[in-house]
């Protein structure tokens, strides 16, 4: 089964990761303290907000790179699951180096 094109995907996903790294760029830009640091503590709700939508950034190019393998124009089922576990698989990686 055959869901969405390669090439619209990519675009998307690459579209969706640049909005969001512009975005959380111009918003710590803006509420940045005098001497250039950040109040995590007042702005937590926001940080975990980016930090969601950096998890599905990761798992949008994690879709993208399983998509590279396939031979078809077209992303199917398996390559979603594919590049789900891609995509989860790093993101566990990161979260343990955290812990070493």
């Amino acid at each position: 089964m055959n869901i969405l094109n390669k090439k619209v995907f990519t675009s998307i996903s690459v579209i969706y990761v640049v909005l969001v790294i512009a975005s959380f760029f111009i918003w710590a830009f803006s509420v940045q303290e005098p001497d250039g640091t950040l109040d995590v503590m007042k702005y937590i709700d926001i940080l975990l907000l980016y930090i969601i939508l950096g998890f599905f950034g990761v798992i949008l190019a994690g879709i993208s790179f399983a998509a590279l393998k396939e031979e078809t124009a077209k992303i199917g089922k398996r390559t979603i699951i594919s590049g789900l576990f891609i995509g989860f698989t790093f993101l566990v990686w990161r979260t343990l180096m955290n812990f070493y």
